[in-house]
C-alpha cells in the first residue's frame, strides 16, 4: 500500500498506458461511439486489476484479469444487442416487429407457380391498408415487396427511410436492385408494368 501512495504519479501513467492497451483488444473499428466509451470503463477495471496483481494485492496472473475482462465485456455488448448505435438497434427492433406483428395481415399474398410469370393474388385473404405484397420462396421463407410510400409511412414509423435501408443492406435482408438502386423493379399483379419496390426478406434481419 505504500508503494500507491509514494508512486502515484506513475501508477497513473502505467493505469492509463493499460487502459490504452486494453480498448483495442475489446472493440472493433465497426463498434458506435457509444460502445467505445463504455469499453474504456471496463478497461480501466481491467487495468486496475492488474496493477493490483502487479503489485502483489492480487494473488492473479494479469492474463486472467485481461480475460475476465474481456468475458464481462463482451457479456454486456450482447446484452446490448452489438456494436450499434443506440438508433440503430432500436430501428432494427421496429422493423423486425413490423413483419411479425403485420407480415400477413398488411401485404397480399401471390400465387406464383412460374418463376418467370407475374403471378396471381390470393383472394383467401382481405388485406387492408396494404404495404405491399409477398411471396413464399421454394425454402419456404417469404419475401416482401414493400412500397416506396409505404416504406416511407408505415414500415419506417419514426426511424428515417435511410437509416432503416441502411440495416436491412447491412444485415442481407434487402435484395437491391440493379446497378445503385436500392429499390428493385419487379412486375406487380396490380400494376401493368414494372415498378420498384424495396425487396426484404425480414427472416435474415439479426
Amino acid at each position: 500500500m505504500a508503494e500507491l501512495v509514494n508512486d502515484q504519479d506513475h501508477l497513473i501513467g502505467r493505469a492509463r498506458a493499460l487502459r490504452e492497451e486494453i480498448v483495442p483488444s475489446l472493440t472493433n473499428v465497426a463498434d458506435d461511439p457509444q460502445v467505445r466509451r463504455v469499453a474504456e470503463r471496463f478497461a480501466l477495471a481491467g487495468a486496475a486489476g492488474i496493477l493490483a496483481a502487479e503489485l502483489g494485492i492480487l494473488p492473479m496472473q494479469s492474463s486472467s484479469i485481461l480475460k475476465a475482462t474481456t468475458a464481462c465485456f463482451e457479456g454486456w455488448k450482447s446484452h446490448r444487442g452489438g456494436g450499434k448505435s443506440e438508433d440503430e438497434l432500436n430501428a432494427l427492433r421496429d422493423l423486425k416487429y413490423f413483419f411479425e406483428a403485420h407480415g400477413a395481415a398488411r401485404f397480399e399474398r401471390i400465387i406464383r407457380k412460374d418463376p418467370n410469370k407475374v403471378g396471381q393474388k390470393s383472394e383467401d385473404f382481405v388485406v387492408r391498408d396494404r404495404c405491399g405484397y409477398r411471396v413464399q420462396q421454394p425454402d419456404g421463407a417469404w419475401l416482401y415487396y414493400v412500397l416506396p410510400e409505404a416504406w416511407n409511412r408505415e414500415v419506417c414509423g419514426d426511424h428515417a427511410p435511410s437509416l432503416m435501408v441502411k440495416i436491412a443492406k447491412a444485415s442481407g435482408a434487402l435484395l437491391p436492385g440493379d446497378g445503385r438502386h436500392l429499390q428493385k423493379k419487379v412486375q406487380l399483379p396490380d400494376y401493368p408494368s414494372q415498378t420498384r419496390v424495396y425487396a426484404l426478406q425480414p427472416d435474415l434481419l439479426p
